[in-house]
């Protein structure tokens, strides 16, 4: 994929309109003024992914967007591991569809990466605001690219946010911690 001495903003999950893959594909003309080396990389597929794809093409952006499909375990790692910044600034639609939770923001934590989310449904469950990411207006194409960039040129703040996503991910979320809940909630 060409990515050597690249940024790179990574979405994981389906491609469906609620995920905000495409207002982040909006930003991309600001955030690639400042970050003029960045990549945005989307693993998944879905019903949504023509549209996607028409969005790049209308914006002048296939050199900078990569869609990877649906992607293994293993490549999925990867991809987590090598991404400066996750982002997925969901929103609710009008039909009443929503995020319920996005167990892609802790996934992302887990690999010690700060996260972008949109304040919609259960995102902020997830993520929480500027303590293991960013929640942001789903539909505010400048607020995303503003803290894409913010994220993606501070290297101290991306840092400081993944590792207190890190540390959240698996204090909280460790199986032993959630069966002790499990276990409350029954008794």
């Amino acid at each position: 994929f060409n990515l050597k001495n690249k940024k790179i903003l990574l979405t994981v999950g389906r491609l469906v309109k609620r995920k905000g893959h495409d207002y982040v594909i909006q930003a991309l003309p600001t955030i690639i003024k400042q970050v003029p080396g960045l990549i945005y990389i989307i693993a998944g597929s879905g019903p949504y992914q023509k549209n996607l794809e028409k969005l790049v093409n209308q914006k002048n952006l296939g050199g900078y967007v990569k869609f990877v499909g649906n992607v293994d375990q293993k490549d999925l790692a990867a991809f987590y591991s090598i991404c400066n910044v996750f982002t997925m600034p969901s929103r609710q639609l009008a039909n009443g569809d929503v995020e319920g939770f996005g167990i892609a923001y802790l996934e992302a934590n887990l690999f010690g990466k700060p996260v972008i989310g949109g304040k919609s449904g259960g995102v902020p469950e997830a993520v929480i605001d500027r303590q293991t990411g960013f929640l942001v207006n789903p539909t505010d194409v400048d607020e995303i690219a503003k803290v894409s960039v913010k994220l993606l040129t501070d290297d101290a703040l991306a840092a400081k946010l993944g590792t207190q996503g890190l540390e959240r991910v698996t204090n909280e979320f460790e199986w032993d911690n959630q069966t002790e809940k499990i276990k409350d909630i029954l008794t």
